[in-house]
Order: C-alpha cells, then structure tokens, then sequence
C-alpha cells in the first residue's frame, strides 16, 4: 500500500516539530572569556551580583520542549487512530460493493452447480465457509428477539403506568368535586 500524500504531509509535520522540541541552543562563551579564564570568573561574578540577568526565552525552552514533545505525542496517537479509522471504512465501502456486485450479477444461488471434480474436501471448505458468521448471526437474531419481547414488555408496562396515573389523577378531582 502506497502511503497517502496527506499521511506523508502529517509525518514531515511531526518530524519538524519533533526537531524544534529538540533543538536547544547552547550558550558560547565570548572570546575574551577563554583567554581570562580566571579574571572572568571573579569579573561574571560581581557583573551578575549588579545586573541580574533575564532569564529570557532560554528559561523557558525546557517547558517549551515538553509541551512540543507531548503534541506530537497526541498528535501521533490522533492521526494514528483517525488513519485506523478511515482505513477500517474503507474496507467497509469495499465488502458493501464486493456484495453488491455479487447480488446483482446473479451469481448468488442458494445452491450453485459445481464442477464433477470438486472434491469431497472441497465441499466441506464451501460448506463452512462463514459458519462462524452464520453462528454469529443466528445468535445476534435470538438476541433481537429477546430484545424486541423486552421492548414491547415496557411499552406495555409504560402504557398501565400512564394508565394508572391517569385514573388517579381522575379519581381525585372526582373526590375533590372538581
């Protein structure tokens, strides 16, 4: 299967925001500093006591990482499973027009002829071809059944407490002379 346009798009999104969350920029000493390393220890020391330093984007490009890694892990489990998603329709589309061709080719016997050289072992492959379906199927009918006595078993019990309260609002007005 040859990936989608869209589904390389999402990767290379992914991947540039991946790289962003890694990228952390180092900080360089200036020149002067590498040649006094001494003097600039004491000098960075009492330059930092007087000016404090911001803290800038460099305080918070830990935060900024982790936020960015956790996006890209939602946004690989979205696209993960809205890709599962769409995949799973489209095998759906395609068992509807598969069935839909066999319907209306004429081609769906109940019992078709074979040839005189299908073996007996052959049959038995026919024969339990979607039997797991079929069992599955009569199961789910005596399910609907159940279902539909249950649902008309409510229905009635709704209809007698409606009835029911309906006679005893009508029985007290009658009480109440009203």
């Amino acid at each position: 299967m040859v990936p989608s346009r869209k589904l390389f798009l999402q990767l290379l999104l992914l991947l540039s925001t991946f790289r962003v969350a890694v990228a952390v920029p180092i900080s360089l000493q200036k020149p002067n500093e590498l040649n006094n390393d001494t003097s600039s220890q004491t000098s960075t020391a009492s330059k930092t006591e007087a000016h404090p330093r911001r803290g800038g984007w460099k305080a918070i490009a830990p935060y900024l990482g982790a936020v960015t890694i956790l996006a890209f892990l939602g946004g690989l489990a979205y696209f993960g499973t809205r890709h599962d998603e769409t995949h799973n329709e489209a095998l759906a589309a395609h068992k509807r027009e598969q069935f839909r061709k066999i319907v209306e080719s004429g081609s769906w016997e109940p019992a078709p002829e074979l040839a005189e050289s299908v073996t007996s072992e052959e049959l038995r492959a026919i024969g339990n071809a979607g039997k797991s379906y079929r069992d599955r199927l009569e199961k789910l009918e005596k399910e609907k059944e159940k279902l539909e006595k249950e649902i008309e078993e409510k229905s009635r019990d709704i209809i007698l407490a409606y009835h029911d309260q309906v006679s005893k609002v009508q029985d007290k007005h009658a009480k109440n002379g009203g």
